[in-house]
């Protein structure tokens, strides 16, 4: 009698399964992203690329988690005149940020390290949006997240 097969990915716990998703999820986003990013520079448009890219940014700050909502945070992320689709450097922010935040969802506790806050320090700053965010607030790399999402959405064509 042959046993049958039994894939070992059905051992694994649902928990340990359901952790990384935020990692993919960067990993679509960035490639995402940058599409978009060439298409603005060529000018042109795609409403469901766009549209595409907020559904992502929208899963993956749900597996990373919400900031408490502060209408002057809001307020001010907007209002930063951040051209993110014409400026590589605020690009390669973006997309070093969504990756290593992308890591919060399994380890939260690896954000309390000095060399991981001062990589994002570094990023939120070449992105001018140092002054917003308190480093040593504990949920500080949620604020970072949300800042993120606030950005990419205020620039795309929706």
């Amino acid at each position: 009698m042959i046993s049958p097969v039994v894939h070992p990915i059905s051992q694994v716990p649902e928990e340990v399964l359901s952790k990384g998703i935020a990692q993919k999820l960067s990993e679509l986003l960035i490639h995402f992203l940058e599409i978009r990013s060439i298409m603005h520079n060529l000018g042109l448009k795609d409403p469901q690329l766009d549209l595409f890219i907020r559904e992502l940014l929208q899963e993956w700050i749900d597996k990373i988690g919400y900031a408490p909502y502060k209408k002057s945070f809001v307020e001010n992320i907007i209002n930063r005149n951040i051209d993110l689709f014409r400026n590589i450097e605020y690009m390669i922010a973006i997309e070093n940020l969504i990756d290593i935040i992308s890591y919060y969802e399994i380890d939260p506790e690896a954000f309390n390290e000095e060399y991981v806050k001062n990589f994002i320090l570094e990023e939120i700053e070449a992105l001018g949006i140092k002054d917003l965010v308190d480093i040593n607030d504990p949920i500080y790399v949620r604020y970072v997240a949300y800042a993120i999402y606030l950005l990419v959405i205020s620039k795309l064509d929706l």
